[in-house]
């Protein structure tokens, strides 16, 4: 009879369906939830009160757009200079020889982009797919060395032209020769001539 009490106030359940140790450890475990329930709860107000006392005060709502159309009358003047720049450059590209260079060059790159495309995928794709592929990773391996080492030595002649001078090698050559094998030479000429 005191277990059915017991299981009854504490439950809220009929007492044959639920032992009394059962209701126990429900309760517990009720007590530990609505224990962090608070927890949780308390901790989320402070936060909230925490940051709603960090705002500050005094803050003019128009504050985020001050200097907002300065700095549009800023990016409309680079952009305006920037344009400036551009027709420079094109009138340059049309009018001089140097432009007609650079626009040759352009025109061959876009000829040719389909090609180096395909490179570019092939070098940076793995170079064991195919024996093609891996061949031609190799060959381009060799000529992009070759042109480095074309253009150091390019580079070091122009320097070399500007700035340095033709290198001659002066080579002096001493023979010491002894006494004792002049007078060899010597017996052995007089010798020949008689």
């Amino acid at each position: 009879p005191q277990n059915e009490t017991t299981h009854s106030s504490c439950c809220g359940e009929d007492p044959p369906s639920t032992p009394a140790k059962e209701c126990t450890t429900r309760r517990s475990t009720a007590r530990r939830t609505g224990m962090t329930g608070r927890l949780l709860f308390l901790t989320t107000l402070a936060l909230l009160l925490t940051l709603v006392a960090a705002a500050p005060e005094g803050v003019d709502p128009g504050a985020d757009f001050q200097g907002y159309m300065e700095e549009r009358d800023k990016q409309a003047e680079a952009r305006e200079k920037h344009d400036a720049l551009l027709s420079e450059h094109e009138i340059w590209r049309q009018t001089t020889y140097a432009g007609w260079g650079v626009r040759q060059l352009q025109a061959l790159g876009n000829h040719f982009s389909p090609f180096f495309l395909a490179l570019a995928d092939i070098v940076q794709g793995e170079p064991d797919d195919t024996p093609i592929a891996f061949l031609l990773t190799l060959v381009l391996r060799v000529i992009v060395i070759s042109a480095y080492i074309v253009a150091a030595f390019a580079i070091a002649s122009i320097v070399n032209s500007v700035f340095g001078q033709e290198i001659v090698m002066e080579e002096q050559v001493i023979v010491e020769v002894d006494d004792d094998e002049d007078e060899q030479v010597e017996e052995e000429e007089d010798k020949k001539e008689q």
